[in-house]
């Protein structure tokens, strides 16, 4: 028995004829539909309907047992201050502009705008902190000064 095939390809679908027995057989097959990836995340995981807020998120960390460091965003931005004014008072970092940047980027990071307020607040925060520095020095500068006084006075009295 021999077959011959003959196969056009027809609007989406391969026609086809074969003989064999004596007769033509007609027929066509469709292809079957692209695969098409489902929609959704890449790497799976749950897909939110939105993102939550601040409060939200407190709120949710409250009833699971977790409090937040910060109440406010003020305050959050009040520590940011702190910490880089202890920052730059230990460097004495002179440059405006440097230590403007250095609070902006800190700030970005915790998603708090600024505001000219924070670099007032930084300013006097930094002075306050060099001041503490230099009296503390001065102190110990003194008191340093008082013991040698007493030795002298000491070594004086002994000899």
């Amino acid at each position: 028995m021999s077959l011959t095939v003959d196969g056009v390809w027809k609007s989406g679908v391969w026609a086809f004829t074969v003989w064999g027995n004596g007769v033509w057989a007609e027929g066509g097959v469709i292809p079957p539909p692209p695969v098409v990836a489902p929609a959704g995340p890449i790497g799976g995981g749950y897909v939110h309907e939105r993102r939550r807020g601040r409060k939200e998120l407190r709120e949710a960390r409250r009833r699971v047992g977790l409090e937040d460091d910060y109440r406010t965003e003020e305050e959050l931005a009040q520590a940011i201050v702190a910490s880089v004014a202890a920052r730059q008072a230990l460097v004495l970092e002179q440059d405006e502009q440097k230590r403007f940047e250095e609070l902006s980027r800190q700030l970005q990071l915790a998603r708090i705008e600024f505001r000219a307020t924070h670099l007032e607040a930084l300013n006097r925060e930094r002075q306050k902190l060099i001041d503490l520095e230099i009296g503390r020095l001065l102190r110990r500068n003194l008191q340093d000064e008082e013991i040698l006084l007493m030795l002298l006075v000491m070594a004086a009295a002994s000899a």
